[in-house]
Order: C-alpha cells, then sequence, then structure tokens
C-alpha cells in the first residue's frame, strides 16, 4: 500500500467526513507507540467515536477493510530495520503555510495517540522518549506560527521534518523493542 497524504485522505475520506490524514496518520503512530497490541482496534474505534453522530459514516466492516491496510503499512514501516517511516505530510505542492500546519498537527495527534493508548505521565518514559514529547508539544504549536515561503522557512519544515521521523523511530524502538525487531503479522481486525 502507498501511504501518502493524498491515498490516507482518500482511504479515510470513504469513511466518513473531516478526516484530516495527517493527524489520524499520527494518532494512528502514536498508539503503536505506547500501545502497540492494542493499536488496531482503539485506532479504528477512536474513529467511529468521533464520527459517531455522522449519519454517512461507512459500516464497521468497511472502516475496518479500509484501516487495516494503513495499520499493516504503518506497523511495518515502524518495525523496519530500514528505517523507512515517514510521517504523512502533503507534498511539496502545497504551500509552507499548509505542510507546517499539517506538521503541527501530526505532532498534536501523535501526542493524543499516545494518551488514548494509555500513557498518563511522561516520568513514565525513557529519557530519550521524554524529551522527544517535550519537543512533539513545542512542534506541536508550529502552524500558529506566520510562513512566508522563504528558503530559510522551507529548510526549517525539512529538518523538523527529518527530526519528527527520525525521533518517532526511536519512541517506538525504546517502547517496543520486540515489535522493532520482530514485527506481528497483524491480518485482521477484532
Amino acid at each position: 500500500m502507498q501511504l501518502d497524504y493524498n491515498s490516507l485522505g482518500e482511504t479515510l475520506s470513504q469513511i466518513g467526513p473531516g478526516f484530516n490524514a495527517s493527524e489520524w496518520h499520527s494518532i494512528l503512530v502514536g498508539l503503536l507507540c505506547i500501545n502497540a497490541s492494542g493499536a488496531q482496534v482503539l485506532w479504528r474505534d477512536h474513529i467511529i467515536a468521533e464520527l459517531g453522530e455522522h449519519k454517512d459514516l461507512a459500516p464497521e466492516e468497511q472502516i475496518n477493510r479500509l484501516l487495516l491496510p494503513v495499520y499493516q503499512e504503518t506497523l511495518r514501516q515502524l518495525s523496519s530495520p530500514d528505517c523507512d517511516f515517514q510521517p504523512v505530510l502533503p507534498d511539496d505542492s502545497a504551500s509552507i503555510a499548509e505542510r507546517t500546519q499539517a506538521l503541527a498537527q501530526w505532532a498534536q495527534g501523535l501526542l493524543v495517540g499516545m494518551s488514548y493508548g494509555g500513557l498518563q505521565d511522561l516520568k513514565d518514559l525513557p529519557t530519550d522518549s521524554k524529551e522527544i514529547l517535550m519537543d512533539m508539544t513545542k512542534i506541536a504549536k508550529a502552524g500558529g506560527y506566520a510562513v512566508e515561503g522563504t528558503e530559510e522557512d522551507e529548510n526549517a519544515f525539512t529538518e523538523i521534518a527529518e527530526y519528527l521521523r527520525a525521533a518517532v523511530l526511536l519512541v517506538f524502538q525504546e517502547l517496543n523493542p520486540a515489535e522493532s525487531t520482530h514485527p506481528a503479522d497483524k491480518t485482521h481486525l477484532h
């Protein structure tokens, strides 16, 4: 499965209205980081709960079918020794303001996912993971910054996006050492 901003956005639009691909991808990543064994069902249930009041929400069986490849590919990327994980963000054709907003939403979603997965206090985390999550709270505020599309803005975005990618891999590996070396075969939603 190709896991990028547009393809994930299309998948999520088949489930219901109003999903942001960056935010929902990062919620899944946060869940995988803190609760890899339960992330699949928690993510689906969180999506259903968020859209529960909408009458045009897809049936649960269809939601399971649509989300399973996203879950599997995300877990594969996080677990891969090739470190090929990429946060789902708009590509370079989007404005720097849109990409910065998506980056902020991605960082916020990661924190939401980890909280939803059971993280209650940063003090329970290894030191590196704790520092990374403190950085994520700062990155989550980046959407409020005025960006003008300068080369400096582009360079800053690229550096922060790369930091976010590498940092998430480190957090996942610290909190899921077994998953990082032997990803489980997750073939269905319960």
